[in-house]
């Protein structure tokens, strides 16, 4: 299935879908934040690399934390066609209140919205800590050529503005960040993670000739 990346109404823009997982971000000291992030179908090859690329397809904040369930329910249901059905949510780990708290309202919440298995949100990988840094050398990774993962954004977005903002920050400043700074960077880091530790079952061969590509640097 196909779908434009958000930001753009270019119809070039269009990329064929294989598997599609999602990311949460609680409201903190931001706005909280959800994304839905898909793999495209089919590799490229970069040199003798076989490179799949992930799309940001759709975003949306809010800075209640019920409110910011519902639109991720509504999420859910935007990509709940044919095969392309978001495959599985993830968020932080831990046993806080406020976690806790997100955590029950999601699943009664989802529990009366469908009459399918309700969904959860899993814990990603490297959640349980505070830092932000695992989250960013994962999506350092991802932004560079010469990976098996690339992640294809754009600086229009909530994600793109909080990227672009951290790269101007000096070491020690990174050092000191959280998620709760940066909420889009820790869900999208949360899905980019899964997707390279856990990466899905992919059924299709590349299919372009050997080339070489340029990615946006982080």
């Amino acid at each position: 299935m196909k779908f434009l990346r958000p930001g753009s109404d270019d119809q070039s823009t269009e990329v064929e879908i294989n598997h599609i997982r999602a990311g949460i971000a609680w409201p903190c000291e931001k706005p909280g934040y959800c994304c839905v992030i898909g793999e495209a179908a089919h590799a490229e090859y970069w040199g003798t690399l076989a490179v799949y690329k992930m799309y940001l397809l759709d975003e949306s904040t809010s800075y209640e934390t019920n409110d910011l369930i519902e639109k991720a329910i509504n999420l859910e249901a935007k990509f709940k066609t044919g095969k392309c059905k978001i495959e599985e949510w993830y968020g932080r780990g831990g046993n806080d209140a406020d976690n806790s708290k997100a955590l029950r309202y999601w699943n009664n919440r989802c529990r009366d919205a469908a009459k399918d298995p309700m969904f959860h949100v899993r814990t990603a990988s490297h959640t349980e800590k505070p830092s932000i840094l695992y989250q960013l050398n994962v999506l350092r990774s991802c932004h560079r050529p010469g990976n098996e993962l690339i992640l294809n954004w754009t600086k229009e977005t909530t994600y793109g503005t909080e990227i672009i903002s951290i790269r101007n920050q000096t070491k020690i400043e990174k050092a000191q960040l959280t998620c709760d700074n940066y909420p889009a960077v820790a869900a999208v880091g949360y899905v980019a993670t899964m997707f390279r530790e856990h990466p899905p079952i992919r059924t299709f061969a590349p299919v372009r000739a050997p080339q070489r590509r340029s990615a946006g640097g982080y």
